[in-house]
């Protein structure tokens, strides 16, 4: 039951908007577990998207997760910049107190007419954003601290321009790190990379599958951490699905 409550709180399509195709999956390594993603169209109509991942597993993450989830819709649906609405969800996990609790979050925001993004990394996997047409892999690291260290804490806002083809793709740790069998090697950052750049081109959907098939080829049975992805690519103005759909 647990499992399925969890399920709802995330969003169980893909989103398209005006200049945008935007999708996500999360695979918990327990029946709950302590990531966690979301995408929405905010009342200017910019996107907004984010995914995040609190250390440890099992129940006592994923009840952290569900809590913070409901201050962070608070804080991005009243048109908080990244930067603010990070600000707010490190002040509500330092109040917990001695709980010992570190947050790993990233929050960005797209308006799809002007092509550009803003964003905040909390300490989480930097993006990589892949640009049409280049190799060069751009990893959007501005922000800060981990939630939950330092009440108070300022974070940096960083600023990107987006072109047509970009697709920007988001992972926790359960990919990167999960190891072969039985050499203990890493899956990787560079290997995830090489992926989706042999992929970039074909449907946000086969994308998506491929990489958690190749991670789960690569583990064999063992999955050590949970697992979750948003990819977003800009489309051209022009070939892009009108009307945005709020998922959530």
């Amino acid at each position: 039951m647990a499992h399925r409550i969890q399920g709802h709180l995330v969003p169980r399509e893909p989103l398209r908007a005006p200049g945008l195709h935007i999708m996500g999956r999360m695979d918990s390594c327990r029946e709950v577990g302590g990531d966690y993603f979301d995408y929405f169209t905010l009342e200017d109509g910019s996107v907004g998207f984010a995914i995040a991942d609190v250390a440890g597993k099992g129940v006592p993450a994923a009840l952290v997760m569900t809590s913070l989830r409901v201050a962070f819709r608070g804080a991005a649906t009243r048109g908080a910049g990244p930067d603010r609405v990070i600000g707010i969800l490190n002040d509500a996990v330092c109040s917990l107190g001695d709980a010992g609790l570190l947050v790993s979050f990233f929050y960005g925001v797209v308006d799809p007419a002007a092509r550009r993004l803003e964003y905040c990394n909390a300490g989480m996997n930097p993006p990589q954003l892949h640009r049409a047409g280049q190799t060069f892999r751009e990893r959007l690291r501005k922000g800060g601290l981990l939630l939950g260290i330092n009440p108070g804490q300022r974070y940096a806002r960083g600023t990107v321009a987006l072109e047509p083809g970009d697709l920007l793709l988001l992972y926790t740790d359960g990919f990167t790190e999960q190891t072969d069998q039985p050499d203990g090697v890493f899956y990787g950052e560079g290997r995830l990379a090489d992926l989706v750049e042999g992929y970039q081109e074909r449907p946000l959907s086969d994308l998506l599958a491929r990489i958690f098939a190749d991670v789960e080829a690569f583990g064999g049975r063992e999955q050590s951490d949970d697992r979750t992805l948003i990819l977003l690519r800009i489309n051209s103005m022009a070939s892009a699905t009108a009307g945005g759909h709020s998922s959530g």
